[in-house]
């Protein structure tokens, strides 16, 4: 009966709203091996995916409840969530975790990224820089934040999972203060913020971390690690560009290299030797894949082929790319509609295949893609976010 009254009572509004997941598992051709709708009347808002050790999944996120006044505006009782997953999508057990992920102004922020422990526990990280020491029942084992001071604020840009079962971090500190009337206030500047990357274990703890404010760079955007041990790649940027920043396995800066005038956002990606990235820049339905060796050097350009607006973009085991992409009908149905296409590519931006695996009836801003992996079975799952809202839910 409460699920019923959200429903009616936020229909047509523009504001507070339930969104549900889909998962759709595909196998290595793209076709569907299965999918799952998980549908309770929540707002759920994935932002990490993994394939766990028994051969399931976990999705960490952040959870909340639509409010249903008058305006329908606002949500309540957000809370920082892992949801297991069977092998074929099942929900096994949702871990909440309510007070563990504030930040240190009280604040509750999401799980940005996830790691599984070698005892088949996980860590957890927040975009505040909390750390989360899960056990394998799902009960807490203590935190700890990037910083500790109560007056800075940390943000988390980038988490990847590591080769030796860990995980590296990058992200910035704000420098913050009290003024005389006891009110906070921080730095305004980027040139100002203290970017930082940590390497962690397979446990969450620290192997080494970098914070480097001299070297001219503001800001980190991803970092990944290289193949066999050769170190590390990102992106970092200043006030005019975006730059190519090579790390040594100790996270020491060894080189850098303009890599664009223009704020385009980047994917790296490492592949048999050295790295590519991914540019999200479309030039005639096409998208620039720049590839480097290990010592960030170019050493190949191909152009990614596709007939859409491209979408989140991973690479693959094969050296291929796999892309996620939602088209918008408006003309030829009755009602609006969102229609997912998944297309896999080969290393030189050739098409391979193109799959319409999910199809909605709302506006392509109602679903989001969340996440897209790669399985140890050789196939792909996607994780999609759709908002449920107004009168093509009644």
């Amino acid at each position: 009966m409460v699920a019923v009254l959200l429903v009616a009572g936020c229909d047509d509004m523009e504001y507070s709203h339930s969104q549900d997941l889909v998962i759709v598992k595909l196998n290595h051709d793209g076709s569907t091996a299965w999918n799952q709708t998980i549908e309770s009347g929540k707002n759920y808002n994935i932002y990490d995916v993994l394939q766990t050790s028994d051969g399931g999944y976990a999705l960490g996120g952040l959870i909340s409840t639509p409010l249903c006044n008058p305006q329908c505006n606002g949500y309540e009782n957000s809370t920082p969530t892992i949801i297991r997953l069977s092998n074929n999508g099942e929900v096994v057990s949702e871990l909440d975790f309510p007070s563990e992920l504030k930040d240190k102004s009280g604040h509750m922020y999401p799980i940005l990224g996830l790691v599984q422990t070698p005892d088949n526990g996980f860590y957890a990280i927040s975009e505040t820089g909390t750390i989360l020491s899960i056990s394998p029942s799902g009960t807490s084992r203590g935190s700890r934040f990037i910083d500790t001071s109560s007056l800075n604020k940390t943000e988390i840009t980038s988490i990847t999972r590591t080769h030796d079962g860990g995980s590296i971090i990058s992200g910035y500190t704000v420098p913050c203060f009290l003024k005389y009337n006891g009110v906070e206030e921080c730095e305004i500047f980027p040139k100002d913020f203290r970017k930082f990357v940590e390497k962690l274990d397979q446990y969450g703890n620290t192997t080494w971390f970098r914070s480097d404010t001299d070297s001219g760079f503001s800001g980190i955007d991803q970092i990944i690690a290289l193949n066999d041990d050769q170190g590390y790649a990102s992106v970092m940027k200043n006030s005019s560009n975006n730059s190519l920043v090579m790390l040594d396995k100790n996270g020491t800066i060894v080189n850098s290299s303009e890599i664009s005038l223009e704020n385009y956002s980047y994917k790296l990606q490492p592949v048999t030797r050295g790295f590519s990235a991914f540019i999200s820049q479309n030039i005639n339905n096409t998208h620039p894949i720049y590839y480097y060796d290990d010592f960030g050097i170019r050493t190949n350009t191909v152009m990614l082929n596709n007939s859409y607006d491209s979408g989140p973009t991973i690479a693959t085991s094969d050296s291929g790319y796999l892309s996620v992409n939602q088209v918008g009908l408006f003309f030829d149905v009755p009602k609006p509609t969102t229609v997912i296409h998944v297309l896999k590519t080969n290393d030189n931006g050739n098409l391979l295949w193109d799959r319409q695996v999910s199809s909605f009836v709302t506006d392509p801003y109602n679903v989001h893609i969340r996440n897209q992996i790669e399985t140890s079975d050789g196939g792909y799952l996607i994780v999609l976010g759709i908002e449920k809202k107004g009168s093509l839910y009644k």
